[in-house]
């Protein structure tokens, strides 16, 4: 009997650590850059708007490469990868604030203290009430969406494959 190598659980899983990885591996580059250098601004300013140019640059489409990216597909892949409805629908919404946090740093403007006075954001908020909306809208379809999931991660007849094989026992 013929059995499958490589499952998608595991694509995933793999997946989800090497993205994990490149975000750990990008988090220290530029902790190490920040502590070589004479800045004023804090280490979290300089991790949100580090550009990394290994998913894409400012000469194609995709020019919002940075460390909170690798780190929300990573927690999505690995989330995805478990086949269980409430984790992978939280491991979206983490890795919707994670993309939506980095690429309001990404994107280009003026920074200045706008949140309590004190935390450095840039000055425009469009990708910041685009990740709200979107998490709201998670939120809203969260019936349909766990509904979508379930039927993803169940395949059909594996219920009574494993009825069947409790009863032989």
């Amino acid at each position: 009997m013929l059995r499958r190598i490589l499952t998608y659980q595991t694509i995933l899983r793999v997946l989800g650590i090497i993205f994990i990885l490149l975000g750990v591996y990008w988090t220290i580059q530029v902790t190490i850059i920040f502590s070589q250098s004479a800045r004023s601004t804090s280490l979290l300013f300089e991790l949100l708007w580090a550009r990394i140019a290994l998913i894409g640059d400012w000469q194609t489409f995709f020019h919002f490469g940075g460390i909170l990216t690798y780190y929300g597909l990573g927690i999505l892949f690995l989330g995805i990868s478990t086949g269980k409805v409430g984790i992978s629908y939280i491991c979206l919404q983490v890795a919707v604030w994670c993309i939506g946090i980095n690429t309001w740093y990404q994107s280009a403007g003026a920074f200045g203290p706008h949140l309590f006075g004190v935390i450095i954001t840039p000055d425009n908020f469009f990708w910041a009430i685009m990740t709200l909306l979107c998490s709201l809208l998670l939120l809203i379809l969260y019936v349909p969406i766990t509904r979508w999931l379930h039927k993803i991660f169940t395949i059909p007849g594996s219920h009574e494959k494993a009825l069947a094989m409790r009863a032989e026992k």
